[in-house]
């Protein structure tokens, strides 16, 4: 199951946050893998913050948060934070986030976050991906139904000539 969190107004990370989600009996009635994404108004270690104040009561409630809903917080890639005033007197924080469920780390053991780079937000866009695998040389299959379509073989025809035309070698063909 996936949960994104838009951000809420609240300036901490509270038992307020767990009961909107329906606490955290709601997660143990589903026995399914979780993965919870967005942005969570606080950070897990006071090294998330830079500038301003790290509210401590608000990092040890995100702390129990994530240790009750045996969730695992992912390495971030790209940007260190994700999040920005945007002033003068700068400060920046790891706010966005996702949470993941170790079913889901034990199934895809390479996952990882990354931050991307800020737009029009004050938050830095977050997203979650496998890094491609190499499986070796993906064989080509041809199959003869494709000679049967009238439209396929003028098109292969057009980028034929379009190569004699570009210098390429010669290709040439009967069907």
């Amino acid at each position: 199951m996936i949960l994104f969190l838009q951000e809420s107004k609240l300036k901490s990370f509270d038992n307020r946050v767990i009961s909107s989600l329906g606490g955290l009996g709601f997660l143990e009635s589903f026995p399914v893998p979780w993965c919870f994404g967005g942005d969570f108004n606080s950070v897990l270690d006071p090294s998330e913050r830079s500038g301003g104040v790290c509210l401590l009561n608000s990092l040890k409630n995100f702390n129990a948060f994530v240790l009750k809903a045996k969730v695992v917080d992912l390495l971030m890639q790209g940007f260190k934070f994700t999040w920005s005033n945007r002033r003068e007197k700068a400060s920046w924080a790891r706010l966005d986030r996702f949470l993941i469920s170790p079913l889901i780390l034990s199934w895809f053991p390479n996952l990882v976050q990354k931050s991307l780079p800020c737009n029009l937000s004050d938050h830095n866009a977050i997203i979650i991906k496998v890094p491609l695998v190499d499986w070796g040389h993906i064989p080509f299959w041809f199959f003869n139904g494709w000679l049967e379509d009238k439209a396929l073989i003028a098109s292969a025809r057009k980028k034929v000539e379009g190569l004699q035309d570009a210098g390429f070698y010669r290709l040439c063909f009967e069907l």
